[in-house]
């Protein structure tokens, strides 16, 4: 049975480039076209997925196949050399974790962030891996994204257990 013919769309979660080893193109291509014989219709890229050195190779085998194709921008030095406008995404995930520091948001490195990614062209959203050190920041944040015009806040499904506690 394809996955197709659930009730749901397929959604999957890729991290394409931050861990070691990571795959070489030629591998996540053989995914990609997997995946999309399976059906999956959105896919999520993250880990620095601009960092391959295929990405453009795999990015555009899941466009191809007609997988819906979100990224997750980490602003990072290399991936910002690779954002290019109009890339065939369908999101752009701006991930908040790099403008937390010292217990706060940095609110003025976050908002040039979020100009330059809409200056490249992108509608970017923020994405937020809920951690115990960062859980505090969330009402923040969303008031943040509210003043910035920032239309989504995505927090990752994430088993939230014991570690949150404050002891």
């Amino acid at each position: 049975m394809k996955m197709d013919l659930l009730d749901t769309p397929l959604r999957g979660t890729w991290n394409l480039c931050g861990t070691d080893p990571s795959l070489t193109t030629d591998e996540a291509l053989g995914i990609a076209r997997r995946l999309a014989e399976a059906g999956l219709f959105y896919m999520t890229l993250e880990q620095q997925p601009l960092a391959h050195p295929g990405f453009e190779r795999i990015l555009a085998e899941l466009g191809g196949t007609g997988i819906q194709t979100s990224l997750v921008f980490s602003s990072m030095e290399q991936e910002r050399r690779k954002l290019e406008p109009g890339l065939p995404v369908a999101g752009l995930w701006l991930d908040a974790a790099p403008f937390l520091r010292s217990g706060a948001v940095d609110r003025n490195a976050l908002e040039d962030e979020l100009q330059l990614l809409r200056d490249t062209g992108y509608d970017p959203q923020l994405l937020l891996v809920p951690l115990r050190e960062n859980i505090h920041l969330l009402v923040e944040l969303l008031e943040l994204c509210q003043r910035l015009r920032v239309g989504s806040f995505k927090l990752p499904n994430v088993p939230i257990d014991g570690s949150f506690s404050s002891s």
